[in-house]
């Protein structure tokens, strides 16, 4: 019977200290919470200069990938 209390203790103290918020995915309430200000820090950035132009690099490239891949289907 002792055997089975420690591995049940830490099934039980890792249940009560996970977050019971649903979007935190296992994580405890403090970690989900430092995540969502480093994501609001990160959304709240001044968007660099050359931003439109790497969009637009990367669906140019996108297309030209895509039309390469479809001429060499068979």
């Amino acid at each position: 019977m002792f055997r089975a209390l420690p591995p049940f203790l830490l099934l039980l103290v890792s249940a009560c200290s996970a977050s019971d918020t649903p979007r935190a995915d296992g994580l405890t309430a403090g970690e989900h919470d430092k995540l969502e200000a480093a994501a609001a820090r990160l959304d709240s950035r001044a968007t660099p200069p050359g931003t439109a132009d790497a969009a637009a690099l990367e669906a140019d490239v996108t297309q030209r990938l895509d039309a390469d891949m479809t001429a060499k289907r068979p």
